[in-house]
């Protein structure tokens, strides 16, 4: 389903013009008109066009979901979609009526060529919308009228349900004409549920969800909060606790298996959130919902209350577990300041720097005054910092950080030698098999306890926020070039020698692979980087990795001007199977392998593509190659998959 924008982009005057003429040199054939109820202890879930299909509903609000994106419909909705459209209708009232008329369009002979051409740029007839009429009565009558004739199963009264089916389509028209109908909005927060509600168990990213969105990620916080009262992440963790408690239950299982099949990022991880959520830890609640349950997990740490004397009972500790510092009724305020108390009196311990001479700690020992002698040793051994520009605002870094975070840029500290104390990527575990992975939302004790010094992610504003109270926060957007991004991350590192290096080694052999690509004659042609996922394709340019960068930027192919039209300034769009042929007309394409492939590869669709029929696919393997910045696998993997091609 289109965003609000892109509705605007295929209803303006033009768009809708292109749409009519479709419809003037098509040969539109009727299958079936039905008219059902559906009740709202019954509703119709999951049902998939068999064509293109024009509904009209009436007699109550409903939920609708047009390809797992969910709409508010008031009393009366015009609906459309195009064949394979998954359509759901949850009806808010007890009965909703509605009407289906089922159609097929085929390009007339006489103006096949001139269809095509108009194809290129819209088709009205596998278009998914919905709005409320102007008119609604004429709707009614017209869709019970076609019913009617239609059920006659008499050839001239299908003849006239056809002519009134027409008359239909062209008062739908003059609507969108009027640019006054009122679209029916989706409900984006539901979406994001049932997303949540499906994929808890994996590693779930709130910038990936905002990107199969037309939302950004602070809208869709701020949407998600005030319809749930609770934050997305708040909700995630509800789902993973529901489930955790499930298993604790009705299984075995140990609780580093639950963890592990509940979404956790390990087993102390499920321990923190169950003591924060449910006060209690997971073996505790085992316990106390099954008596007399005898178990040796990790956090079987379990204390007695207080009485007149003191603890009633000592728990005794044996191996490896959370330690209870401070006593289970701890507050977490409590907690923090006790951290924060240890963490400075190991600094003051293992630093060289004089007291005082009030003999006072320093209220911030971590930081300095910047001074504009920044690089220079003084006598002192404390960090110094210096201030750098970002985009939102000054920050303040260390002139050598050694403890750095990273998101997304992973390749970039990489390659400059760096090794980091977090990480946002699985694909980089096998290359630091023992660093911390987080989401783009990590937990802030957890990230608090690696004492992190400096922290590097992408354009994030509320990432900035969030924990830049932990460490200082350098946003580098993800439109930045990738030399001018490992420029910036080596003057970060004080590595700026080196990344000057590699991009130098670099531009060297993109020099060798054009020259591979032009003997070849594959340079300078066009190209698509596709990945498929559930029942849609998504497209990306330069700025979000997948190679795009390194297939756009060095090896200079170009991008179709119908996708790069689509596109705009986002970087990246989405298309259902049905229409991919028109935006994969490229001569090549370049596509993200993983289990939407595999379900694409068996399409007919796919392969009537004539770049896939001509065996001029690539293949990109996320979990193999990073993608991202200057990374010369990637751009080995290209030029030779290009050159390989005959």
């Amino acid at each position: 389903m289109q965003d609000e924008a892109d509705l605007r982009n295929y209803f303006t005057h033009e768009m809708l013009d292109k749409a009519v003429r479709l419809w003037t040199r098509s040969s539109i054939a009727i299958i079936d008109v039905r008219n059902s109820k559906i009740h709202s202890d019954k509703p119709l879930k999951h049902y998939r066009f068999p064509s293109s299909m024009l509904i009209f509903t009436y007699g109550g609000a409903a939920i609708i979901q047009l390809d797992q994106i969910s709409y508010q419909s008031e009393q009366f909705t015009l609906i459309h979609g195009g064949k394979g459209t998954e359509l759901t209708i949850h009806p808010t009232d007890a009965i909703l009526q509605t009407y289906m008329i089922f159609y097929k369009a085929e390009a007339a002979p006489f103006y096949k060529r001139d269809v095509h051409r108009l194809l290129e740029h819209i088709n009205p007839f596998i278009q998914v919308f919905g709005f409320s009429p102007n008119n609604p009565i004429f709707f009614m009558e017209q869709f019970e009228e076609i019913h009617t004739r239609w059920g006659e199963r008499n050839s001239l009264h299908q003849f006239h349900a056809k002519i009134l089916f027409y008359q239909l389509v062209h008062r739908m028209y003059e609507e969108l004409y009027k640019e006054d109908v009122q679209f029916i909005e989706p409900d984006y927060v539901e979406w994001v549920k049932q997303y949540l509600d499906q994929h808890y168990r994996e590693p779930i990213s709130i910038q990936h969800l905002t990107e199969m969105l037309p939302l950004s990620r602070s809208m869709l916080s701020k949407l998600f909060k005030q319809q749930e009262k609770k934050s997305l992440q708040e909700y995630l963790i509800e789902k993973r606790l529901e489930a955790a408690k499930k298993y604790l239950l009705n299984s075995k299982a140990t609780i580093q298996e639950i963890a592990a099949g509940c979404g956790f990022v390990d087993e102390l991880n499920l321990i923190r959130m169950f003591k924060k959520h449910v006060r209690m830890t997971p073996s505790d609640y085992r316990r106390k919902k099954i008596p007399y349950n005898i178990n040796c997990d990790i956090d079987n740490d379990s204390h007695y209350s207080y009485n007149e004397g003191g603890l009633d009972k000592l728990a005794k500790f044996k191996g490896d577990g959370e330690l209870f510092m401070f006593g289970q009724k701890k507050s977490r305020d409590f907690i923090i300041v006790a951290a924060m108390s240890l963490m400075l009196l190991l600094s003051a311990c293992g630093s060289s720097t004089p007291s005082h001479s009030g003999g006072e700690a320093s209220s911030s020992p971590t930081q300095t005054q910047p001074t504009s002698d920044a690089g220079k040793k003084t006598g002192e051994t404390a960090a110094q910092t210096r201030i750098i520009k970002t985009i939102y605002g000054d920050v303040e870094v260390p002139v050598n950080p050694e403890r750095v975070g990273i998101w997304v840029y992973e390749q970039e500290i990489h390659s400059l030698g760096k090794t980091p104390v977090s990480i946002s990527s699985g694909s980089y575990q096998n290359v630091w098999p023992d660093i911390t992975v987080f989401s783009y939302a990590p937990d802030k004790e957890a990230l608090m306890a690696l004492d992190p010094d400096l922290l590097i992610t992408y354009d994030d504003e509320n990432f900035y926020n969030e924990y830049k109270s932990i460490a200082p926060v350098v946003n580098i957007p993800l439109a930045t070039s990738s030399e001018d991004t490992l420029r910036l991350i080596g003057d970060l590192l004080n590595l700026s020698d080196k990344a000057d290096e590699i991009i130098q080694q670099f531009n060297e052999q993109v020099e060798e692979s054009k020259k591979l690509l032009e003997q070849s004659n594959a340079l300078g042609k066009t190209a698509v980087l596709i990945e498929p996922l559930a029942d849609d394709v998504w497209f990306f340019d330069n700025a979000y990795g997948r190679g795009g960068n390194i297939l756009y930027e060095y090896l200079e192919f170009v991008i179709p001007d119908l996708v790069k039209e689509k596109m705009g300034d986002k970087h990246f769009m989405n298309v259902s199977f049905e229409v991919l042929p028109q935006y994969c007309h490229a001569d090549y394409i370049v596509v993200v392998t993983g289990e939407g492939y595999d379900r694409l590869k068996e399409k007919e669709i796919w392969k009537s593509i004539p770049a896939v029929k001509n065996n001029r696919v690539i293949e990109f393997d996320g979990s193999v190659l990073s993608g991202r910045g200057l990374d010369t696998q990637t751009l080995s993997h290209f030029t030779d998959s290009f050159t390989a091609i005959k």
